[in-house]
């Protein structure tokens, strides 16, 4: 197992639903419905605004890993991140550096990823400098561009698990993809609660076969019903300050304890930005996991260098190869100094 990893096949379970795990998809015959498509709508676009007025910025991270194996064993891994992003009607660019400073948890001790609507490069510190499409096997979770307002709504940043799943690549779009098939069965609600709202998504486990689990077949323990509330801040313009997510049975009580993302929110000038994101969970492999992420901000919504983004600035030594694979077969389109 990747010591480094929450894993977001795990995170899946409490943001996107533990797809391998438990199952998820919005069951097909629900029967009561929660919040109206109005009032759900409504809370979506305050939360849209929230993200458009924060459109560029540069920060500096620290991530600290803290987890307890189901045998006993301990491990602490720090990451050391810098992101600098820059939004423009249409599109986001984005840069992504990554830094493990226990260099004993490779593969990857050093990564850097420019992501634009053009392509997204990535380095490894060493040989060529990848030209991928959007979504690419090369291309691990925690070397993926962050969308800092995410936070809350998707959890941590990095993680070491390679999948497909929207859990790969964390922002508020995919969030809001899952919140669409959850609130088409009524599984969705919006009840006001100073000083905001709490979106609150209830939904069953689901069996094979994509029905819902029904209690005279479930185990003693199994979960049945995976509940997430998450505390929308609307004096900070809409953003998530808290999220908890239980696991209940077919007695309704909870199964293990909550998994839980606390983000704290500072302002700098008109806009909200976050400076500290605490999780905890538990997970098949690893009895319990506490993440630390803190967030020291360098600049927020000031002019960004093109510079960031263009890969062929990138502080690659002389003769490293440019390997376009945004289609196959990948091929050799220049290289650094010539």
């Amino acid at each position: 197992m990747r010591q480094l990893s929450v894993c977001r096949r795990v995170l899946l379970a409490v943001f996107l639903v533990a797809a391998t795990e438990v199952g998820w998809a919005a069951d097909p015959q629900a029967t009561t419905r929660g919040a109206t498509d109005v009032e759900l709508a409504s809370l979506l676009q305050k939360i849209r605004a929230g993200h458009a007025a924060l459109h560029s910025g540069e920060f500096l991270a620290a991530e600290v890993i803290e987890q307890e194996t189901v045998e006993g064993t301990q491990t602490r891994v720090v990451n050391e991140l810098r992101g600098v992003f820059d939004g423009v009607p249409g599109r986001t660019r984005r840069r992504h550096e990554f830094r493990r400073t226990r260099k004993s948890r490779g593969p990857l001790d050093r990564c850097l990823v420019v992501e634009t609507d053009k392509a997204t490069a990535l380095w490894t510190n060493s040989g060529p400098i990848y030209l991928l499409p959007d979504r690419h096997a090369l291309l691990w979770a925690e070397q993926c561009p962050i969308d800092p307002l995410a936070l809350g709504f998707v959890g941590p940043i990095s993680s070491g698990v390679s999948t497909d799943g929207p859990e790969m690549w964390p922002s508020f779009a995919e969030y809001e993809k899952f919140l669409a098939a959850h609130q088409a069965k009524g599984h969705v609600s919006v009840p006001r609660e100073p000083p905001g709202y709490i979106l609150s998504i209830e939904f069953p486990v689901l069996t094979a076969h994509g029905e819902p689990l029904q209690p005279e077949h479930a185990q003693e323990g199994a979960v049945l019903k995976i509940v997430r509330r998450i505390a929308i801040d609307s004096s900070l313009g809409f953003v998530p300050t808290k999220s908890a997510t239980s696991f209940l049975d077919k007695h309704g009580k909870e199964v293990g304890r909550p998994w839980t993302i606390d983000v704290s929110w500072e302002k700098r000038g008109d806009v909200a930005v976050p400076v500290a994101v605490h999780t905890y969970l538990e997970h098949k492999n690893v009895d319990e996991e506490r993440r630390t992420i803190t967030f020291t901000w360098k600049s927020v919504n000031q002019p960004i260098a093109a510079d960031e983004f263009d890969y062929k600035k990138f502080p690659a030594p002389a003769d490293t190869e440019i390997l376009d694979r945004r289609q196959l077969p990948g091929r050799v389109i220049g290289v650094i100094g010539q």
